[in-house]
């Protein structure tokens, strides 16, 4: 009955609602102080501590392992990504408007960030999370004189290595601790901050394991053998020599001299060793003897240390989720159609850290761009809040959208004669405004690229019944 009542309310069918003013200025600053890098108090209620996983960031330094996070940092925004509503509008036909004017305040907060912009800003916060177990940023707000609103003005993540962070007696977050000021952020400043665990769990008997845990002592293995190779790889260039000379005829200057012109010999030095003669058999007796050994290191032994250090790479990229020969057209083992099943299921890693991305932004991000604003629709029971969502990851996604666009303007359902339509037409195939009479596009002759070619036919079709 409460939910009744509360429909009828003018304020939650419309939007003029007086905005709630967000906690003020940048909480997190940085002070000349020494950083406090233990806490003398151990603290049941402690859940995660920063140093703890400090060395993760340098496991995620390493050269092998580098590249394959660059790949699932990127990978996720292969794909676009739009706010889309999610309300019943049979049930709630009054909810259509709401909805296009807040997620044109959405769009609108997206598009004008301060410091990185929006898609940066949740890739810095994927990759934080999955590198140290959870992630810490600070929400920026600011009074937009245009809108008369509140808006976040920027979202600026911070180093989660910084930070520990405590749970009340409800195992829920209770406060954080930064480290750099030795500050306690309370809980009635914790809505101010996007506090995101890998993986995500919401807060509560869980707060985030490292991605980079399991791999992190292979990491060490192969530090130390492709060390131990680098040196192998040098003693095959080098064969040591013992030089046995005459102790009671050289002297110490003359013993410097031969040491120098050995050491040079890797540089093409020549030298030379005086000889005496033996009066009974007039020979030449050597006065020094240089005897050069073997090699040192073995061929057959660093080939065993290369075979498991690639043992060792691929066992990290299936860690990590990167199958051992995406993107490659020909390998040792297998072809393209190898390589394509391989991307295939990477598609499932993808598309699992989207969904990841998808849940921390529509639980934590997405409802602050509304609920200064408009309390009321934040605070609702009926009314769903817009959701941020991925694209599909599909070679042929752009065919298929062409396709059900003419299929839409053949049914007459789209008009590109329409400003608006032709605004949200150009929005979704990212055409650039037109600033000159329209240009006839001819489709392109490689047979190789049939997208550009059904593009070029779709843009001549809307131009014309524009």
């Amino acid at each position: 009955m409460a939910i009744e009542n509360k429909q009828e309310k003018p304020e939650y069918r419309g939007l003029m609602v007086t905005p709630v003013k967000p906690p003020p200025g940048e909480y997190i600053t940085r002070t000349t102080g020494d950083a406090i890098t233990t806490q003398t108090v151990y603290d049941p209620y402690a859940v995660q501590n920063g140093q703890a996983v400090k060395k993760y960031g340098f496991t995620a330094k390493h050269p092998h392992v580098a590249p394959a996070l660059k790949l699932l940092e990127e990978a996720p925004f292969w794909s676009e990504y739009h706010i889309f509503p999610d309300n019943d509008y049979k049930a709630y036909p009054h909810f259509e408007d709401i909805d296009r004017k807040v997620i044109k305040l959405i769009d609108y907060q997206i598009k004008s960030f301060w410091y990185e912009d929006f898609e940066n800003v949740l890739r810095i916060i994927f990759s934080d999370a999955f590198i140290y177990g959870f992630s810490v940023s600070e929400k920026i707000f600011g009074w937009d004189d245009r809108l008369k609103q509140y808006l976040i003005k920027a979202i600026k993540p911070h180093s989660p290595f910084h930070f520990d962070l405590y749970t009340d007696q409800g195992n829920n977050l209770g406060r954080i601790f930064y480290r750099l000021r030795g500050l306690y952020i309370e809980p009635q400043m914790l809505n101010k901050f996007i506090v995101v665990p890998y993986p995500y769990l919401e807060h509560g008997k869980y707060y985030g394991t490292s991605g980079l845990q399991s791999i992190y002592f292979d990491v060490k293995v192969i530090e130390i053998l492709e060390q131990a190779l680098s040196e192998g790889i040098r003693r095959l260039s080098i064969k040591p020599m013992i030089y046995y000379y005459n102790g009671e005829e050289m002297t110490d200057d003359d013993l410097k001299k031969m040491k120098t012109a050995l050491y040079n010999m890797d540089g093409g030095s020549v030298f030379s060793v005086m000889a005496m003669v033996d009066p009974d058999t007039n020979k030449s007796i050597p006065r020094d003897d240089i005897r050069v050994l073997e090699d040192r290191a073995s061929p057959d032994g660093l080939a065993l240390v290369t075979d498991f250090l690639d043992i060792l790479y691929r066992r990290v990229n299936r860690t990590l989720g990167v199958p051992d020969d995406l993107g490659f057209t020909t390998t040792a083992a297998g072809s393209y159609a190898k390589s394509k099943e391989e991307f295939s299921l990477y598609d499932q890693t993808i598309v699992r850290n989207q969904k990841f991305i998808e849940m921390f932004t529509n639980r934590q991000i997405i409802p602050s761009f509304i609920k200064y604003n408009y309390p009321a629709l934040y605070d609702s029971y009926d009314y769903n809040l817009p959701q941020f969502r991925f694209g599909a990851i599909e070679e042929d996604f752009d065919l298929k959208v062409i396709d059900g666009l003419e299929m839409l303007i053949d049914k007459g359902i789209i008009n590109p004669a329409d400003s608006g339509h032709a605004e949200w037409l150009q929005d979704k195939l990212n055409i650039p405004p037109m600033s000159t009479a329209p240009i006839n596009v001819t489709p392109t002759e490689d047979e190789d690229i049939n997208s550009d070619k059904k593009l070029a036919r779709f843009i001549n079709r809307m131009i014309g019944r524009g």
